[in-house]
């Protein structure tokens, strides 16, 4: 009986133990010199790369200068407001500045 009712407590303890915490995704929009445009979603030590005609996952790398991200063909390097993006096909992005930034809170559990 005791052990019973240990399981069942433990059981119940559990559930209450409560979301996991919170983790915050940035999003960041930049516009470059003849217009083009990207979207750069960072995760972890991932960015996730939105151009008009394409999507690219790039992993961090260690850069001399601001945030180094790179897919293979792709290489994105933010430093503070100025992007430099290359490697992506059929766009030309030069000149490139931040013209958005926002954080969002999203649940633990995906």
């Amino acid at each position: 009986m005791i052990r019973r009712l240990a399981f069942c407590l433990a059981v119940a303890m559990a559930g209450c133990a409560g979301p996991a915490p919170a983790r915050t995704i940035v999003l960041d929009d930049f516009s470059c010199a003849n217009g083009t445009r990207f979207g750069v979603e960072y995760k972890g030590g991932e960015a996730r790369l939105l151009t008009a005609g394409s999507a690219h996952r790039l992993l961090r790398r260690p850069s001399s200068i601001g945030r180094k991200f790179v897919d293979g063909d792709v290489t994105l390097i933010v430093d503070e407001d100025r992007a430099a993006l290359n490697g992506v096909q059929g766009e030309s992005f030069r000149q490139c500045r931040r013209i958005g930034h926002r954080r969002t809170a999203m649940g633990g559990g995906d």
